[in-house]
């Protein structure tokens, strides 16, 4: 008896453990498939820290440094648009300087 609860209550963990790896997955997936418009996105990352900007919007599809020296940027893929175009742009280039961000080029 104990051992069939056993059996049950590891099945129970790794199908929650499973529940939880896909929720995470699907979370992942659509971080940097939604848009916001360029003033937004700046409003929200310049003058931050890295650390701020991680907490913000999330991890860069691509780095040139770790934001902390001049000349630093982070790269966001597809995450932003022209809000009179309403096209999506290619590319936001986080531009760091002397930790923060100083702007963002699209």
């Amino acid at each position: 008896m104990i051992g069939h609860l056993h059996t049950k209550a590891r099945q129970a963990i790794r199908a929650g453990a499973i529940t939880i790896l896909i929720v995470t997955a699907v979370g992942c997936g659509t971080q940097g498939s939604a848009t916001v418009t360029r003033e937004v996105f700046n409003e929200s990352v310049v003058g931050k820290t890295p650390n701020e900007v991680l907490q913000t919007i999330g991890k860069p599809d691509r780095t040139d440094g770790d934001g902390t020296n001049p000349g630093d940027d982070w790269f966001y893929e597809q995450r932003t648009a022209d809000a009179i175009t309403g096209k999506t742009d290619s590319s936001a280039m986080v531009v760091f300087q002397h930790g923060r961000v100083d702007h963002v080029v699209y």
